[in-house]
């Protein structure tokens, strides 16, 4: 996405638009209108997205505009609304409640928005149980599963978030049977191959989860460990 030239595109930067987004996300999923969360997710994802592209390469008119708007929702706010929601829905999704293009939405909106209030305030720091909340992980990786679906602004998004629960020694949250067969498949994704960004963090999964049934901390076999596992999948 180029960067915007033109000063009029700092209209949209209001805070009032961004409390009515926050207040209209929440009454339609109140009111569960599947349709309705979808598309208002989907908007608050590509103003996130516009305001990343902005601050990163924009004129500085609309940089200011930016940097404005996110202080007011994101900084001095009690309450990161729109964040907290994101964060809200990917970690609380389940199947069949609404579509996936909703958890893939809001995904986006929570890195984005973590990513943007990290530039506003360098002092900030992430809560490690807001995002590394199993249920979110598990949301994470089922995204993973649709690779050929998702943007690629996403799939980067979930590699870099796999990488990051390597980093902080939470691997073992993707050792469930579901979440394994999801990256042995995207770890062979050309797709995937061809993203400029580590995919360590994928193989690396399934190498550590296969050595610790194989073997032991001295490095001796453990059949009783691999029996154990085997008989949950077959």
């Amino acid at each position: 996405m180029d960067a915007p030239n033109s000063a009029g595109v700092s209209n949209l930067f209001d805070k009032e638009v961004f409390a009515w987004l926050h207040t209209t996300w929440a009454e339609y999923e109140q009111t569960k209108n599947v349709w309705g969360v979808v598309l208002v997710s989907g908007l608050v994802k590509e103003m996130f997205a516009m305001m990343t592209t902005i601050m990163s390469r924009g004129v500085q008119y609309d940089r200011f505009a930016c940097e404005a708007v996110l202080s007011e929702i994101l900084v001095k706010s009690k309450s990161d609304g729109l964040l907290q929601r994101a964060s809200s829905v990917v970690r609380s999704y389940r199947t069949g409640e609404a579509p996936l293009m909703y958890l893939a939405n809001a995904t986006e909106v929570m890195h984005l928005g973590y990513r943007l209030k990290r530039l506003i305030d360098p002092r900030f720091v992430i809560n490690l149980k807001d995002i590394f909340y199993e249920k979110t992980i598990s949301n994470h990786i089922r995204l993973l599963a649709f690779t050929n679906l998702n943007s690629k602004r996403l799939n980067v998004m979930l590699l870099k978030y796999v990488d990051e629960i390597m980093e902080h020694g939470m691997e073992n949250a993707m050792h469930d049977v579901s979440s394994l067969e999801t990256l042995f498949a995207a770890a062979g994704d050309n797709e995937i191959s061809a993203f400029p960004v580590p995919k360590g963090g994928i193989s690396a999964v399934i190498v550590n989860f296969m050595n610790g049934i194989y073997m032991d901390e001295r490095g001796e076999r453990m059949d009783y460990k691999r029996k154990q596992f085997l008989g949950t999948i077959c």
